[in-house]
């Protein structure tokens, strides 16, 4: 729990200008994950990845091997589904950016799809 009435009393005041007040206030955003240790987990996506595969789709492919891994199947089939909405509406979002009007491009696009 942290007070920010401080720094927005002091922008509505206009003692401070804007930039400073963003600059203060990732400053003690820093301070707090430094200060509480926030876990990260780090995703690269790498160029023989397909292009449905996002960040979040790969995270969520991590943890439903490591669910199936562990035995816990009814759990990783409810992931499994979530990244199934997620590559058909990924893959959705990129056809309908085809026009049948231009040959060339809507087999470009077909191509990327990787199926």
């Amino acid at each position: 729990m942290y007070s920010w009435s401080g720094l927005l009393n002091a922008i509505d005041c206009g003692t401070t200008d804007v930039s400073t007040a963003f600059d203060d206030f990732n400053t003690v955003v820093k301070w707090h994950l430094d200060k509480h240790i926030i876990p990260t987990k780090t995703v690269t996506i790498k160029e023989k990845d397909p292009s449905f595969i996002t960040p979040a789709v790969k995270r969520l492919l991590r943890k439903r091997n490591k669910l199936r891994r562990r035995g816990h199947l009814e759990k990783a089939n409810l992931i499994a589904n979530k990244i199934n909405v997620m590559i058909t509406n990924k893959r959705q979002n990129t056809l309908s950016k085809a026009s049948s009007s231009d040959v060339r491009k809507l087999w470009a696009v077909l191509r990327k799809t990787d199926n």
